[in-house]
């Protein structure tokens, strides 16, 4: 099993309108449904910064994936997204840039083993994106979400009990 992180608040948003995290937060992509946009005309700079929920620390240095569900309009956009997973205001934990994409595209980052080894705190993870985009367009996204495995369960020992029977004789 895996335990799912998605956003919860707004942080900072740079050309995009409030509440940013309420429109991304799905458990599954839902594209036109629910997006969030950034203003049209937007070169580089729009940026968002979000709070992650809450998960456990699974105690393991593999299964972190972030997936991150952009478009960009109009189709004819060159440029990149940087998209960042942070601990706090200033860790980056991991980073990737993706080209502009011209259909729904999720992007994947999986965490090295150092990447997640790096993480001391998975009450205070966010995501951030940025554009660096050389010509106007309007940016949409529609879903995020970090994955990490399930955190260990309890520990479970075995007690050997003695049993005893004390007999009687019948009178």
């Amino acid at each position: 099993m895996a335990q799912f992180a998605r956003p919860d608040s707004d942080v900072t948003l740079t050309n995009f309108d409030s509440p940013f995290w309420s429109n991304v937060d799905e458990v599954s992509p839902d594209d036109d449904t629910t997006s969030q946009r950034s203003g049209f005309g937007v070169a580089a700079g729009a940026l968002y910064e979000l709070t992650l929920s809450n998960v456990t620390d699974p105690v393991s240095s593999t299964g972190h994936v972030l997936r991150v569900r952009h478009l960009s309009s109009p189709t004819l956009v060159t440029g990149q997204i940087l998209i960042e997973l942070r601990q706090g205001a200033s860790t980056v934990i991991a980073s990737a840039t993706f080209d502009a994409p011209t259909s729904y595209t999720t992007f994947i980052i999986t965490l090295s083993g150092a990447e997640a080894d790096s993480i001391t705190d998975y009450t205070d993870l966010r995501v951030r994106g940025t554009t660096q985009v050389t010509t106007n367009f309007r940016l949409l996204t529609t879903w995020i979400e970090f994955e990490v495995p399930d955190a260990p369960g309890g520990l479970s020992i075995p007690i050997a009990m003695r049993h005893y029977m004390t007999l009687q004789e019948a009178s």
